[in-house]
């Protein structure tokens, strides 16, 4: 697959009639994406190596090349005043990064670029990039779970996708539909064994009527719509997460959330993508 435009900070390469492109002459394969570091010891005595964690010591990088787009162009270069706007573009931080080419619709990077321009006999011909993403991986779009546990149901079962194993820290929107005290229990399921292993239970007490507790997953930070509330005194702050553990390659993961009073919770988590791009044309 080759690439011919992308999309960064809501604007794509072609709003400026700009191409990818290659300047120099190679072509072929191109290797890409992050070394996974296993980290190892080995005990005394022993010639076996264990393996304690793994880890990513670097985000993702993708170089890639611009210039204008001779099929709706007569100039092969860039004015002063064109390679201005594209330098105000990529210099935005933190933005939102696609690919525009089939399969990766749904997969973006947040990140930054670098750019150099490129120049033959003092004509600006295009820009020599380079994409740096906060993650070592690709992101998809946020899904969203919708658990309606406010009339006889107190549990519910959902499944997760995402490429890495482990534990998601997502986003939970709990609205109490009755005054009390509120435990979230989490569980994962087992699908070999078909068991039920609970993870955590979160506990709220002195909820009210239609009280809205929000749990950002990212900050771990635990709120309430009502004003005062002392969450640091009701709040046991085991807070709910999702897991995603390995199963066959194509069988899929399922969690289970147990409530014990009604109550509506919307889950909302961005799965990883275990996929970068590469291209030399």
């Amino acid at each position: 697959m080759k690439v011919n435009d992308f999309t960064f900070a809501d604007k794509t390469l072609a709003d400026f009639n700009c191409i990818c492109c290659n300047f120099d002459s190679g072509s072929g394969m191109v290797e890409v994406g992050v070394e996974l570091k296993l980290n190892q010891e080995k005990s005394s005595g022993s010639d076996w190596f264990n393996l304690y964690s793994t880890t990513y010591d670097e985000p993702f990088t993708l170089p890639l090349s611009i210039c204008v787009n001779m099929c709706n162009s007569d100039i092969d270069y860039l004015t002063v005043a064109q390679a201005r706007k594209i330098q105000k573009w990529l210099s935005l931080k933190n933005k939102k990064f696609r690919i525009n080419c089939s399969g990766y619709e749904n997969i973006y990077w947040i990140g930054n670029f670098s750019a150099k321009q490129v120049m033959i006999n003092d004509q600006i011909i295009g820009f020599n990039l380079t994409f740096t993403a906060n993650t070592p991986y690709a992101l998809q779009d946020d899904l969203l779970i919708n658990c309606d546990l406010s009339a006889n149901i107190r549990e519910t079962e959902f499944e997760i996708s995402s490429d890495k194993y482990g534990y998601i820290n997502a986003d939970y929107i709990i609205t109490c539909k009755e005054a009390g005290d509120l435990t979230i229990s989490s569980y994962y399921v087992d699908q070999e064994n078909k068991l039920l292993i609970l993870d955590r239970q979160f506990k709220i007490d002195n909820c009210s009527v239609d009280e809205i507790i929000t749990i950002n997953g990212a900050s771990q930070l635990v709120t309430s719509s009502i004003t005062g509330r002392q969450l640091g005194k009701d709040c046991n702050f085991l807070l709910p997460r999702l897991i995603n553990t390995y199963q066959d390659v194509d069988e899929t993961v399922k969690n289970r959330i147990v409530v014990n009073r009604p109550c509506t919770i919307k889950i909302t988590y961005t799965p990883i993508a275990m996929i970068a791009y590469g291209y030399k044309g």
